[in-house]
């Protein structure tokens, strides 16, 4: 079942009801209701690796380094794409959203140049914990919670791809706080940050109030971002700490949506603010 030809509010109150149903995430995948992001596809999780590789720009020397994905989504496969350079990892996200389907970490695999012996271990693979071991990886599900275990100044490189726009607002100062604890000094992370609505691609989820939006209802049904605009999530990761350099930015020529529909808390915002729709970033500690 696809959304594409339906309205943003269409999209909006059929995920509010039917993630309230006794359904797992695995089985709404499958029909193409909820989906985390699109790492599930072998091509594309490859590309996004690379993309990062190459705006860390750390000429993959990445032998024994440890990186983090913040936010997997779908799949490990960060876990094996950095196991072919030698390097540890640490995938954190909010849930357990990843495949454990074989069949799709043996495609990655053949899709990929390992050596001789890394590809015999990797083709005789059991299971998605087997496979975490041997690619020298951790995989963890509670978000904050297990970010805040992570030991400081230890990770060399963390990434992720469209997903710090989705943590919590409330949650979103104290992640960047602890992204910035556990990074090695000079070590460098690379984000790609998308501030459109999840539901049509504009800034819809602007129209709604700050308690309607950030209520438990809309926050559990597969649409939230935090809709923390650009200069306003810069701002907090230098106040944290990081130096910022802007790889790509995005914006609008003009507004997708006019202004007064907007809710008066964004109405305030300056118009750059709000026609920027995403971004590369790198960051320095």
């Amino acid at each position: 079942m696809k959304f594409t030809l339906f309205p943003w509010w269409f999209k909006l109150l059929i995920k509010i009801v039917l993630s309230r149903l006794p359904i797992s995430y695995k089985r709404w995948k499958i029909i193409g209701i909820f989906s985390h992001g699109a790492m599930s596809n072998e091509e594309y999780s490859i590309n996004v690796f690379n993309n990062h590789i190459r705006d860390l720009k750390i000429n993959n020397d990445l032998k024994d380094k440890l990186f983090m994905e913040i936010g997997p989504g779908d799949s490990l496969s960060s876990a094996v794409l950095l196991y072919q350079h030698d390097a540890k990892s640490i995938l954190i996200d909010s849930g357990d959203y990843a495949t454990d389907d074989l069949n799709f970490y043996n495609s990655l695999i053949r899709q990929i140049k390992f050596d001789k012996d890394r590809k015999r271990i990797l083709e005789h693979i059991k299971s998605r914990d087997q496979l975490l071991k041997i690619c020298r990886s951790k995989y963890f599900t509670n978000g904050l919670k297990d970010l805040k275990k992570i030991p400081s100044n230890s990770v060399d490189h963390i990434f992720s791809q469209a997903v710090l726009e989705h943590i919590k607002k409330d949650e979103f100062i104290d992640t960047i706080k602890e992204l910035y604890r556990i990074t090695k000094k000079n070590g460098s992370h690379s984000h790609e940050i998308d501030f459109k609505d999840h539901l049509s691609g504009s800034i819809n989820n602007l129209r709604f109030s700050e308690k309607v939006w950030e209520s438990n209802l809309f926050y559990k049904s597969g649409f939230y971002t935090n809709r923390i605009r650009y200069s306003t999530m810069i701002n907090y990761m230098v106040d944290c700490g990081f130096s910022i350099k802007i790889i790509n930015k995005k914006i609008w020529n003009i507004l997708p949506l006019e202004k007064n529909k907007l809710h008066n808390d964004f109405q305030k915002h300056e118009d750059i603010n709000l026609k920027t729709y995403e971004c590369r970033i790198v960051l320095t500690k």
